[in-house]
């Protein structure tokens, strides 16, 4: 008799297991202007929600994104906690994933103070410089000089504090930098001449951006139609949309190491 409990007490356990097992992949997607984000209305958005839609669409897949601070993002794609992550292409920062297509490059800059005699990268030396923990800088970067670190997970508040002079420098990709420009609205607590508080950004190195799976996800079997819809999206011109719909004139263009040197990355008229 006990045995008979036990057995159907298991089969209980696991047909419950079994409802409460996800349906659909996790599109784990940072908390980090114009990424994702939520204003007053709390609904979430940005250009990861677009880029979901856009492959929902093309794939008719569901994908089930969620807002999530930009350590637990990073760290949950790794360990499988979520399947999918929209982040640079890097396998030092996000690894344990297979990468499942480009969708546009990110360039990432040293945003100086116009006070701060920042001018090259070496005069970032002693300097205060905030930055996203876990990100690219703090993984790649941040021991090439002796700055005073800053670590902040929140671009809203790294912006402000930069313009009120508590910080030299701040290090956003063009992505953020292009999206601030082009919505003043987000910042608007900030005078619109704040752009002149700056002085022109430094480029670090550009990373394709790419949608990709955590290798402890169980839906492998969709990485062929994921790799196709990225595909066709970026054939089509969906997702260069997208980066322009968010400020960036070229569409997420990949710009080569010449490129780089000289685009100029804010137009500073004083």
């Amino acid at each position: 008799m006990a045995r008979h409990i036990t057995l159907v007490f298991l089969i209980l356990f696991s047909v419950e297991l079994l409802a409460t097992e996800r349906q659909t992949p996790i599109l784990a997607v940072i908390d980090f202007y114009p990424f994702g984000y939520l204003l007053d209305d709390n609904i979430p958005r940005g250009m990861v929600f677009d880029i979901e839609a856009v492959l929902e669409e093309i794939s008719s897949l569901n994908i089930d994104a969620q807002l999530m601070s930009v350590p637990r993002a990073l760290r949950s794609a790794s360990n499988g906690q979520n399947d999918l992550l929209f982040s640079y292409k890097d396998d030092k920062m996000v690894p344990n994933v297979t990468w499942l297509g480009n969708v546009g490059c990110l360039t990432p800059l040293v945003v100086p103070h116009k006070d701060s005699d920042i001018k090259k990268l070496s005069d970032l030396a002693g300097k205060r410089v905030g930055f996203v923990g876990l990100g690219y800088f703090d993984i790649k970067m941040k021991s090439r000089w002796p700055i005073k670190p800053v670590v902040l997970n929140d671009n809203f508040i790294m912006l402000k504090m930069l313009l009120r002079g508590r910080l030299d420098a701040i290090i956003v990709n063009d992505g953020v930098l292009n999206a601030f420009l082009a919505n003043q609205a987000v910042l608007e607590e900030l005078p619109s001449s704040w752009p002149l508080q700056l002085s022109q950004p430094l480029a670090l190195d550009t990373y394709e951006t790419h949608l990709s799976m955590s290798k402890d996800s169980k839906f492998q079997a969709l990485i062929p139609q994921f790799k196709n819809a990225i595909l066709s999206g970026r054939q089509q011109g969906r997702f260069k949309a997208i980066f322009q719909k968010y400020g960036s004139k070229l569409g997420g263009h990949c710009f080569t190491d010449e490129e780089r040197k000289l685009h100029q990355w804010l137009e500073l008229s004083r």
